[in-house]
């Protein structure tokens, strides 16, 4: 077996993009690396860094692999066309992008807004916690905790919607930090990526509040996974004990830029358990659900729909 060690905090996402026949890491120390799974783990191009951006926290390629999502603070960056090997190159060299840059690889994105507007809500979205590709279409599940940690939402974006917008929407500077602060030892490649003009438009589909996040609660702080059924027609997602069964319903229409975002429909609740839910997975055969709990317990239902 290899061992690759280049990371500086925990590795949190590992992506394989059988394209490149490499594998794309992102950690808690702001950086995606890439490796090279037939090279040797000595070999000094393994770990490249070919992204920075301050609390990076997931990465996932699309189900085409033509795609890389990046969740960062508030905020997800979609990579069109991409290329890893040349990603780096790609956001460091070029001062500008350009509307008939856009078919090229590499274009950089940024998926606005967020934060769904409901009075009384507090909803500025603080870290992605959690990233999820739709089979065999372009869309995303995310979750994420807002400012504070004083509330959870689940959202599902339409990347295509991302992209057949880009051509339209007002070009907006956005830089991408250094990996480490200036004083703060850091690799020779951790270079920073500055001037980067991106596209901004909003794809989200649909929505729904989580669990509030108690103060004296157990799972405050952690990060919870959802998951989606094999058709892409279901989502089950940790909340509190147990978990929640959410619908997408009809979401064809949808997607136009003048349609408002749906909420997720609450199907059913399972509960069980009695700790808190951080994980929550479907069968990809059946209707079948497993879940993980805080305590170590996994939980299997079979629920009956309909």
């Amino acid at each position: 077996w290899l061992t690759f060690k280049k990371h500086r905090s925990w590795v949190k996402s590992v992506e394989y993009d059988p394209c490149s026949k490499l594998l794309v890491s992102a950690g808690f120390d702001n950086s995606v690396r890439i490796w090279d799974v037939n090279s040797t783990a000595d070999d000094p191009k393994q770990g490249e860094v070919i992204f920075n951006r301050d609390l990076l926290a997931r990465i996932k390629l699309t189900h085409d692999n033509r795609k890389l999502c990046i969740a960062t603070c508030g905020e997800l960056i979609i990579v069109h066309d991409v290329l890893l090997r040349s990603l780096r190159d790609s956001t460091i060299n070029h001062t500008e992008l350009l509307p008939n840059t856009v078919g090229l690889s590499n274009s950089l994105e940024r998926v606005v807004p967020f934060p769904i507007d409901e009075p009384g809500e507090s909803n500025v979205p603080f870290l992605i916690t959690s990233l999820q590709a739709f089979p065999e279409n372009d869309r995303l599940l995310c979750r994420y905790t807002s400012i504070g940690e004083v509330s959870e939402w689940l959202c599902v974006h339409d990347l295509n919607t991302v992209s057949d917008k880009r051509l339209q929407t007002q070009l907006r500077p956005y830089a991408v930090p250094t990996l480490f602060d200036a004083d703060s030892s850091s690799d020779s490649d951790s270079s920073e990526s500055v001037g980067q003009d991106c596209f901004h438009s909003s794809s989200l589909l649909a929505y729904i509040k989580e669990c509030d996040i108690r103060s004296d609660s157990d799972d405050q702080g952690i990060i919870k996974e959802p998951g989606i059924s094999h058709d892409g027609r279901m989502i089950c997602s940790p909340c509190e004990n147990g978990v929640r069964l959410l619908g997408l319903g009809a979401l064809d229409g949808v997607s136009s830029p003048q349609a408002e975002p749906r909420k997720l429909e609450e199907v059913r609740l399972l509960t069980s358990t009695r700790s808190p839910v951080l994980t929550a997975r479907f069968s990809p055969t059946q209707m079948l659900v497993a879940s993980g709990s805080f305590d170590g317990a996994v939980v299997f239902y079979q629920p009956k729909l309909g």
